[in-house]
């Protein structure tokens, strides 16, 4: 089975001082069919929203990606916190679950686990929708639980240069799996050397199937214009991922 193909991104991906923005466009045509970003970090008091969340949750569902938003959980508020993120959802909730990034940052309160529980139930009462969460297998063992009410929410995993991920407990199987840090950014239309790829546990088909479909707008010209560099560049991708 040939699982579909995904990126999430950053304000990380894109270099400030200059006009060009992510491609999104050319990230759909080097193979992506999804892509996460993020929306938010902390609380509006102590946190912000991404700077780069609002124009490319509209460029990419322009380009035919699947959208999911995620927001980087910090220990503090956790209701002000999934509030602020909901709001940002308010009138267009993306296509993918929302996502609660929840890892190292700083030093982990020992109520960690709680405050994550709290920012779930908040975003599920205020959207209508179940969120997911982004963690790892090493983070989630000593921080995580395996209360019943976590499997509810798809598992978004971080197990980098594994051959499949490792699922802990209390979930059966994961949603997403972020396989790299190190994808070639610019084979996917963005700033940044390297770029998170991820993928979907299923096909493309299956993908669509349980998310829905976009139609995407007109591609613009890649930064690849003949075809021997066009051929390069599926030839990067192919090598990148294994499949040659």
């Amino acid at each position: 089975m040939s699982n579909a193909l995904g990126l999430d991104i950053s304000s990380w991906q894109d270099i400030y001082s200059t006009p060009k923005q992510v491609n999104f466009d050319q990230m759909k045509l080097a193979g992506a069919d999804f892509v996460f970003l993020k929306a938010s970090q902390g609380t509006p008091r102590g946190g912000w929203t991404d700077r780069t969340f609002v124009e490319y949750w509209k460029n990419s569902k322009a380009a035919g990606l699947l959208r999911g938003a995620y927001h980087f959980m910090t220990w503090d508020a956790p209701i002000p916190q999934a509030d602020h993120f909901s709001s940002l959802l308010a009138e267009d909730p993306g296509e993918l679950p929302p996502i609660c990034d929840y890892e190292w940052w700083k030093v982990t309160p020992a109520n960690a686990i709680g405050l994550l529980a709290s920012f779930i139930a908040r975003v599920k009462q205020n959207t209508g929708l179940q969120p997911g969460i982004y963690t790892a297998p090493g983070y989630w063992q000593p921080h995580g639980s395996s209360n019943a009410f976590f499997a509810e929410c798809p598992l978004w995993i971080a197990h980098w240069g594994a051959r499949s991920p490792k699922v802990p407990a209390p979930w059966k199987s994961w949603e997403f799996w972020q396989e790299t840090n190190k994808g070639d950014g610019k084979m996917y239309g963005v700033e940044s050397k390297q770029v998170d790829v991820d993928y979907f546990n299923g096909t493309v088909e299956e993908l669509h199937r349980k998310y829905g479909e976009l139609t995407a707008a007109p591609p613009v010209q890649p930064e690849y214009t003949d075809a021997e560099k066009l051929a390069k560049l599926w030839t990067a991708h192919a090598e990148l991922h294994g499949w040659v």
